[in-house]
């Protein structure tokens, strides 16, 4: 993974915590302009999209499992809140994108 790639998705991360970043935030906290962002990283092989889908990817996983294994994580409703989406449903069609289960079943295999 290049080191673009990994500033990106480390931008995106932190950001999630706030709200669901654009390219536009990315590229600014990378003192980047958006359009050389997305070239870049598309030199890479990959693009913004695909790694907010990763950086997603990841923190919904996680959240799933720790709910299932401590129950440390809020709710499903909660958890796709703090991803920024705007339902839980789009969580849940995200999940099974990702895994071909939904999150429920995810949760009961931990």
């Amino acid at each position: 993974m290049s080191d673009l790639v990994v500033l990106v998705r480390r931008e995106i991360t932190i950001a999630l915590r706030r709200e669901r970043p654009t390219v536009g935030d990315v590229a600014e906290k990378l003192e980047l302009s958006p359009r050389t962002m997305q070239r870049r990283l598309a030199l890479q092989g990959t693009s913004f999209s695909v790694e907010l889908d990763a950086v997603l990817r990841e923190c919904a996983l996680n959240g799933l499992a720790e709910k299932g294994v401590a129950g440390k994580c809020e709710s499903l409703g909660e958890l796709s809140h703090s991803l920024g989406y705007k339902r839980q449903a789009s969580l849940s069609r995200a999940v099974r994108r990702w895994t071909g289960a939904p999150p429920k079943t995810l949760l009961l295999r931990t």
